[in-house]
């Protein structure tokens, strides 16, 4: 009985290895079940007979060894279990015929729609990129490199059992099984392999040629029109197109926009996972894009004093103040008795002419990166934009703008206001002399005290930001302070009165830098936002930042 027992398991499983190298995973999945069942029921046949009748029905070689054979079925059902389990349609294996070329366009091709344990486990609500890679991470792998990461599972287990084993004879037979196992797994993986290869090249393909749809690729290059802008777009939306397909999570957040396109919350979600996932191409495009305009500035950026009140700034006052008047109004015997030499005023317009031409090679330079930056917000925005139709409505181009403003500019912002300070050093020295000088020579409104410095406050918080969007809301917020009257009635002020009172808060703050942050807040301010509010804010500080200014000289 024990012989004719493991002959059936034997050929169980022998039929299940076969069945899985063929890529029909449902039947090996089967084959193994019966062999597994098969070893229980001779097992518990045995048990009774031995404890019950006394009379066993298996030696102890035969019970280990239809075991081991249990085991080993057990082992191949939980990876068959695994590969069930995808994140992306590369995981599983098929027999689907491939698709014609005239149904690629029309829509994706077949896929397993199973749900993997990283998609059960993510909620819109507590969503966490980084998170979401660390979990596809070990599934959207090939078969082969699945097969290696289980062959050292594998190889890990029967080290532990060497290790363990009380004769030689075992030992040896624990090598042959690893081996056996080892072969058997790569058997099986290149098989998948090649099914896996193939299934891939049909989304590319699929991909490249909705790509080329979108945005009529074939039609520019017969008219002479195709440009570098052109494949560069076609490349990026196809590499996301395909990162869909590979990623149900982010192809279900897809689903769920298109059902509910006005949610807002749903355009917030799928462009944050998008920008923040370093994986997705348009993450990675967005990381590359930042890096590279960093390395546009870093190379030029001089050490900038650690205050405004530093070395350079403070020299300027202290020329101001060394000019000593007689009560005549001339200037002291002191100064008269120390003419300036040809030479040393030469050597002085020289400086000063050098230091003009370099600012304007700063700002020639800082006008060419934002240009940069610009472009690559607009690129940004027309791959999303044609990823998701729902952003193209003006609330979604808002919710866009707000988004790319929060991701892609913090990261430059602190090297690019260095770059612009650079170029305004002469108008900062000038600000910190007029900000150093007493309220009595100032001309400054009496103002409410703790009014004042609240709004100083916000106006730190304002330089610490990154989102040009957000330092607009924050100007706009911190104006809406000072525009409310003191009376009861809490009436709004007219500029006329708004622009003394704004000055008195920059004059009061210290920040000469306020200029600088002007300048980035003008040169990256979203278009729809120039005629509005915004617009608005912006050029009444614009206005203060001119009004406080001294001429040089």
């Amino acid at each position: 009985m024990g012989e004719d027992i493991r002959r059936r398991v034997v050929t169980s499983f022998r039929n299940a290895i076969d069945f899985e190298q063929n890529n029909n995973d449902i039947e090996a999945y089967r084959k193994y079940l019966d062999g597994v069942a098969l070893v229980a029921a001779a097992l518990q046949q045995d048990a009774e007979c031995t404890w019950v009748a006394g009379n066993s029905s298996l030696s102890d070689k035969e019970r280990r060894s239809l075991l081991g054979f249990a085991k080993q079925s057990v082992d191949r059902l939980i990876f068959l279990l695994d590969k069930q389990d995808p994140s992306n349609i590369f995981r599983g294996t098929t027999n689907a015929s491939v698709e014609s070329k005239d149904n690629l366009v029309s829509s994706p091709p077949a896929v397993t729609q199973s749900t993997s344990r990283s998609e059960r486990s993510i909620s819109r609500g507590n969503y966490s990129p980084a998170l979401q890679n660390t979990l596809e991470q070990d599934e959207d792998i090939s078969p082969i490199a699945r097969m290696r990461k289980e062959n050292n599972l594998l190889m890990t287990r029967y080290a532990a059992r060497l290790q363990t084993a009380s004769t030689k004879s075992q030992r040896h037979n624990l090598q042959l099984e690893l081996q056996r196992r080892l072969m058997e797994n790569n058997a099986i993986a290149q098989q998948q392999q090649e099914v896996w290869e193939q299934q891939r090249s049909k989304v590319t393909e699929w991909c490249l040629q909705v790509a080329d749809e979108k945005f009529k690729i074939k039609e520019k290059i017969e008219n002479g029109s195709i440009t570098e802008a052109d494949f560069k777009k076609q490349r990026l939306f196809a590499g996301a197109l395909q990162y869909e397909e590979e990623h149900l999570w982010l192809k279900r957040l897809k689903q769920d926009l298109l059902s509910s396109p006005k949610d807002e919350i749903q355009q917030r979600d799928i462009v944050a996972h998008v920008l923040n996932d370093k994986l997705h191409p348009l993450g990675s495009l967005m990381g590359q894009m930042q890096h590279a305009i960093l390395n546009k500035i870093h190379p030029l950026i001089k050490v900038l004093p650690e205050s405004t009140n530093s070395a350079a700034p403070q020299m300027n006052i202290n020329k101001r103040n060394s000019r000593i008047v007689s009560p005549s109004g001339d200037e002291s015997s002191a100064d008269r008795k120390q003419p300036e030499s040809a030479s040393l005023a030469n050597s002085c317009i020289t400086e000063e002419s050098i230091a003009k031409e370099e600012r304007e090679a700063l700002q020639r330079h800082f006008n060419n990166i934002a240009d940069d930056m610009k472009q690559d917000v607009k690129l940004l925005e027309t791959l999303l934009c044609a990823l998701y139709e729902p952003l193209t409505t003006d609330p979604g181009a808002n919710i866009l703008t707000e988004l790319l403003h929060e991701l892609y500019f913090p990261p430059i912002k602190p090297a690019l206001i260095n770059l612009i300070r650079l170029g305004i050093t002469d108008v900062e020295e000038e600000l910190v002399y007029r900000m150093s000088l007493d309220k009595e020579n100032q001309e400054l409104l009496e103002m409410d005290e703790e009014l004042v410095r609240s709004c100083c406050h916000a106006l730190h918080r304002l330089t610490l930001l990154g989102s040009p969007c957000q330092m607009l809301d924050s100007l706009a917020a911190i104006l809406k302070t000072l525009a409310v009257s003191e009376d009861s009635q809490a009436k709004s002020i007219g500029a006329d009165d708004l622009l003394p009172r704004l000055m008195t808060v920059v004059m009061s703050s210290g920040m000469p830098n306020l200029l600088a942050e002007a300048v980035y807040m003008e040169n990256f301010m979203p278009v729809n936002r120039a005629l509005g509010e915004a617009g608005y804010c912006l050029t009444v500080l614009q206005s203060v930042m001119t009004c406080v200014q001294i001429p040089t000289g």
